[in-house]
């Protein structure tokens, strides 16, 4: 039953923290819920084009396939590493 129940059920992690406490707080904070097995992560409010760069970077490596069964791998997981890799690139054709 518990199991069932789980299949039905998404947990979405939410975190405040860049408000009060600063970036490296609201991403210790995600991975820590991603440690913890959450289905989603939802970061309220990154101020810039650096901040989502930074989640990325810091997120987007993380294995989120294993979330709810999926197979081949978690969409939002794939869209955010394709962002990090194309800002990547940009920065490095600036440079």
């Amino acid at each position: 039953m518990r199991q069932a129940a789980r299949r039905d059920t998404l947990i979405l992690a939410r975190t405040d923290a860049l408000a009060v406490e600063g970036l490296d707080a609201a991403l210790e904070r995600a991975e820590r819920y991603l440690e913890a097995s959450v289905d989603a992560l939802f970061i309220e409010a990154p101020r810039s084009a650096a901040q989502m760069d930074a989640a990325c970077s810091r997120l987007s490596h993380r294995d989120l396939s294993r979330r709810r069964g999926a197979r081949g791998g978690s969409y939002a997981a794939r869209l955010l590493r394709q962002l990090a890799r194309a800002r990547h690139e940009r920065a490095v054709e600036r440079a």
